[in-house]
């Protein structure tokens, strides 16, 4: 932890950049078959103390593509498919969502999310759609983010957008 800002408040706590370096070796590997967020949106006048006072959570559904997609694809650790696996099929498997992480086929429920490995986005906090602006991510840029999100054959997002 290089900085006190409460945005960075986490429980479990943030931890060492080695450790961060073996979670993804064991995402690439399979030994951590499965990416999650803890996503803990906090109102402003919740995470706007002293470090010591500020309630613990931040921001992680929002940018969890991007942030993967960059760290994980881009630099080259694993594909796509596997990124898919992880966020996707892993997750509906071990919360036994039978509905949900399924291969795309005639028949099968249209639960999808369509995303664009080549758009360039940069973080603004103040943008967000959650109930809260303590993103960790404010600022930086990202290649590849989600463009829409389909649920039982509906479009509920497009661009970041409720549709």
């Amino acid at each position: 932890l290089s900085s006190y800002a409460p945005t960075f408040k986490v429980n479990p706590p943030l931890r060492p950049s080695e450790d961060v370096d073996a979670v993804r070796a064991a995402l690439a590997d399979g030994t951590i078959d499965a990416v999650a967020t803890d996503h803990a949106p906090h109102a402003r006048h919740d995470k706007e103390h002293a470090f010591v006072d500020a309630a613990f959570g931040m921001l992680g559904l929002e940018t969890a593509f991007a942030v993967v997609h960059d760290t994980m694809v881009r630099s080259g650790q694993f594909d796509l498919a596997t990124l898919a696996d992880r966020m996707s099929v892993a997750p509906a498997r071990i919360a036994g969502l039978t509905d949900h992480g399924r291969a795309i086929e005639a028949g099968a429920p249209a639960n999808l999310v369509l995303v664009d490995t080549e758009a360039n986005r940069t973080v603004d906090a103040a943008a967000s759609k959650s109930l809260s602006r303590n993103n960790p991510w404010d600022g930086r840029t990202f290649t590849g983010a989600v463009h829409t999100t389909i649920l039982r054959g509906r479009v509920t997002a497009r661009q970041g957008e409720t549709a």
